[in-house]
């Protein structure tokens, strides 16, 4: 494993299920016997820089470009 040691307490987990509830499942994984923290709904994580999870808010540049799409679309004449 190139001489990098796994840590449990860096690491989470993310379980989705589609099925009924759907969404964030709380399930309980290890990592070479030590319990991986559980992410649930609206948490994140930091994955390589990135923030990972699910319903992760994006960062305030990208939630501007969103909001500018959606006006711009609100105030199209093909809007209803």
């Amino acid at each position: 494993m190139m001489g990098i040691s796994r840590n449990a307490a860096k690491c989470a987990s993310l379980h989705l299920s589609g099925r009924r509830p759907a969404g964030v499942q709380d399930t309980r994984f290890n990592l070479n016997g030590s319990p991986l923290r559980p992410l649930a709904e609206g948490d994140a994580a930091i994955f390589l820089g990135a923030q990972v999870g699910f319903s992760v808010v994006p960062p305030l540049s990208i939630l501007a470009e969103n909001i500018d799409i959606g006006q711009r679309i609100a105030q199209s004449k093909l809007a209803p």
